[in-house]
Parts: structure tokens; C-alpha cells; sequence
């Protein structure tokens, strides 16, 4: 019985052993910013996909030498996790206020993220996000990034949600479909290089927010098989362009210029009001 009791005992230990063994939390004491350096994690390994990963602090992390697994991740304020690599997840991603969560090339897989903090796409690089969630409270900046690949993905933007794109490029959906439900502001901005910024939105897009495009600006809404709706919630507005293939649906309202001055909209391919209306100040 004695005997019994200690093999129980012994696989209790080894069992509870493994779990704290699972959970990494970035010290940065290897002296990098290398993900692949045991050194600075404080269980002396590297997260692999049975790992809860926290980074907390004023840190820099870079996923570069190679792929990622893990089971979850959580970025806290001062932190910042950069991806020149692939990163799968099993949990969502949970990014913080304060924290950034920084994508230059490679595929984002997995569950998803849950940002809070600022989730910014950057570089000329290949990037794709593939068949995950992304509910946005926070901001998503995309920023001279050229082309992303969305594959089977969801974009939730909340009331309190910004996506500002200040690129030209796309998010371009594959053989999946795609879909951005935009319920705060989703707008266009000029990327500091380019005099006049066209992006190409090629997924479904749900818009209960406001959509902005200033002068020389364009959004291309071009997903010949898919819907761009803009619900009875919904603001379209600025001077820029917004050029539309997509089966658009609109009940909403349509702003030339913006809510504070009048200004000129150009709207091409398809346009319909269908109980919508368009305001004039």
C-alpha cells in the first residue's frame, strides 16, 4: 500500500511538474532580444506549443531565427513582439494596452488575437494571416505594408476599434472567404511616400462604423463574389475615392467630405442607396 501511495505520489509530482514547466515568462538575461535564446526565458528553455508565454515589462522580442509554437501568449504593457517569422497559436493572443504586437513577414495561424493594444502590419515582406480571429478594441495599424494574404480570417472591429491603413497594398482573400465586420473606424490615410494611396480591400466587409477616405486617397472594394454592406449604423464619408466591384449593399449613410465640412466623393463601379442616404452640409 505504501508502495501504491508513492508511485501515486511520484506521478502527481511528475504530472504538476510538467505543467510549471510549461509556463515562460520572458527576463530577457541572455542579453538579446532573440525568442530562440533559453537564456531569456525564466524556465532556461524555449517555448514550444505546450507553452503559456507572458512577456511583461519593457521589452523587445524578435521571432526571426525560425517558426513558433505555443500554446498561448500574452504581451503586457512596454512590450513588444516582433514576427519576421511564422507564429501559431492554440489560445488567442492577448495583447494588452500598452503593448504592441509588431508583424513584418511570415503567417500568423492558429486562434487569433484579442488586441487591446496596438497590432501594426508593416514591411514590403509576404505576410498572411490564416484562418484566425482578430477582435480589434484597440488599434490596427497598417503601415507601408503592401499586400497581406487573409485566408478563412475574421476581422472584428469594435465601437472603440481603429484600423488606420496608411499603405498601399491589400488584404487580399484567397480560395477562403474573408470577412471585416467594421463597428468603429476603419479609414485610409497616406503612408508619408505615395501622393496618392490606393488599398485593396478584396474580402466581405459588414460596416455598422465609419469608413473614411480622405482626398487622394482610395479604398478598392473589388471581392467580385462578396458583399460590401454599410448598414442603416453605417458612415461612408470623405473626399477621396472608393471604388467598388463587391455586391454593395447600403442602407447607411454616405457623407461627402465628413460630418464637419462638405467636400467631393468619388464613388466608382457600383453605387446604391437602397433605404440609405446621402448627407450634404
Amino acid at each position: 500500500m505504501k508502495r501504491i501511495a508513492l508511485l501515486v505520489l511520484s506521478c502527481f509530482s511528475l504530472f504538476f511538474g510538467n505543467i510549471f514547466a510549461q509556463s515562460h515568462q520572458w527576463t530577457g538575461n541572455g542579453g538579446d532580444a532573440n525568442w530562440f535564446n533559453a537564456s531569456n526565458w525564466d524556465a532556461g528553455t524555449v517555448p514550444d506549443a505546450t507553452s503559456t508565454v507572458a512577456i511583461n515589462g519593457n521589452f523587445d522580442v524578435h521571432i526571426q531565427a525560425g517558426p513558433a509554437t505555443v500554446e498561448s501568449l500574452e504581451l503586457f504593457s512596454g512590450a513588444r513582439l516582433i514576427l519576421e517569422q511564422d507564429l501559431e497559436t492554440n489560445s488567442m493572443i492577448i495583447n494588452n494596452s500598452g503593448a504592441i504586437l509588431e508583424f513584418i513577414s511570415g503567417t500568423l495561424s492558429g486562434a487569433g488575437i484579442e488586441n487591446d493594444g496596438l497590432f501594426k502590419l508593416t514591411g514590403n515582406t509576404n505576410k498572411v494571416l490564416d484562418e484566425i480571429i482578430i477582435n480589434n478594441q484597440g488599434e490596427i495599424h497598417v503601415f507601408q505594408s503592401n499586400q497581406t494574404q487573409v485566408l478563412g480570417t475574421t476581422i472584428n472591429n469594435a465601437v472603440s476599434g481603429l484600423i488606420d491603413i496608411a499603405s498601399v497594398g491589400g488584404f487580399l482573400q484567397q480560395s477562403t472567404n474573408s470577412v471585416l465586420n467594421n463597428n468603429g473606424i476603419l479609414k485610409k490615410s497616406n503612408d508619408g511616400i505615395n501622393p496618392i494611396g490606393n488599398f485593396y480591400l478584396i474580402l466581405e466587409i459588414n460596416n455598422h462604423g465609419v469608413i473614411e477616405v480622405p482626398e487622394d486617397e482610395t479604398f478598392l472594394l473589388l471581392a467580385g463574389n462578396s458583399n460590401f454592406i454599410n448598414s442603416e449604423l453605417g458612415t461612408i464619408r470623405g473626399s477621396g475615392t472608393y471604388d467598388i466591384t463587391a455586391n454593395f449593399i447600403n442602407s447607411g449613410k454616405v457623407v461627402p467630405g465628413g460630418d464637419s465640412e462638405a467636400g467631393t466623393m468619388n464613388i466608382t463601379n457600383n453605387f446604391a442607396l437602397n433605404g440609405g442616404w446621402i448627407e450634404l452640409d
